[in-house]
């Protein structure tokens, strides 16, 4: 329906089986930000830039916070039940990802308190096309992915997998 235009940019070098999996996700929020209350601000990247970027803006309400000394999350709904994106940053300076792995449960959205607040974060959309072949061979499939007779029921011709993309 156009939502993935494209999911392989070009087509196998050689003939054989291809199989694709892509996911599609778009949801209004539960409580929608107010378009009108959305303003330029700075927003902080790694390596203490800054760049201005369109902030969509919560000034009251109530939301699912979670902190401590060094993170601050907010869990928001999705108006689909059972979806939410939560948020975790860092309460000072940007940080790199590996610097998360403490509060990594936290996406889980345990022990967050409902609690009045403000929430500001800059608008988006997110997309994504990730190599799963090293991560699979890493878990042991390199030997099997290579054999001449991994595929013997699907087609009489030798295959190997030599893609694997998660869009």
């Amino acid at each position: 329906r156009g939502l993935i235009p494209s999911i392989l940019e070009k087509a196998p070098r050689e003939s054989g089986l291809v199989a694709l999996s892509a996911l599609y996700f778009k949801d209004r929020w539960r409580v929608p930000f107010d378009p009108r209350k959305t303003r330029k601000a700075r927003f902080h990247v790694l390596e203490g830039a800054s760049i201005d970027v369109a902030m969509m803006r919560h000034t009251e309400g109530r939301f699912r916070f979670r902190r401590n000394e060094n993170f601050v999350a907010v869990d928001l709904p999705y108006a689909t039940d059972d979806f939410a994106l939560t948020i975790v940053t860092s309460r000072q300076a940007p940080l790199r990802a590996h610097a998360f792995a403490s509060v990594a449960r936290w996406l889980s959205g345990e022990g967050f308190v409902e609690a009045p607040g403000e929430v500001g974060l800059p608008r988006f959309s997110l997309a994504e096309s990730a190599e799963l072949l090293p991560v699979l061979d890493a878990l042991g499939l390199r030997r099997g992915r290579l054999s001449p007779k991994a595929f013997t029921r699907f087609s009489p011709v030798p295959q190997v997998i030599s893609r694997v993309v998660q869009k």
